[in-house]
């Protein structure tokens, strides 16, 4: 009896999920934060040897992204507000 009550809990839930309809996302308005990022790479967990560094600049008239050297799990991520 016990495994005939999991096997109708399990179909009902499995139902459930299969009947309930997924409804889209609402589009929102974005709002975009206007500043620059820094991003500098080191080659170790010490970050005393810098071997790269990216900065993503979003700020109005002056849009890019320009880097230099290699990307590495040890960085250091800083941003200040266009000005």
């Amino acid at each position: 009896m016990a495994r005939r009550r999991t096997i109708t809990l399990l179909t009902a839930m499995l139902s459930a999920v299969a009947l309930t309809p997924v409804l889209p996302i609402a589009p929102t308005a974005v709002a975009v934060e206007r500043n620059i990022v820094f991003v500098e790479y080191y080659s170790d967990a010490t970050l005393s040897t810098l071997v790269g560094a990216r900065t993503w600049n979003n700020c109005p008239g002056e849009e890019g992204t320009y880097g230099w050297g290699a990307q590495t799990s040890y960085h250091i991520i800083t941003s200040e507000p266009c000005s």
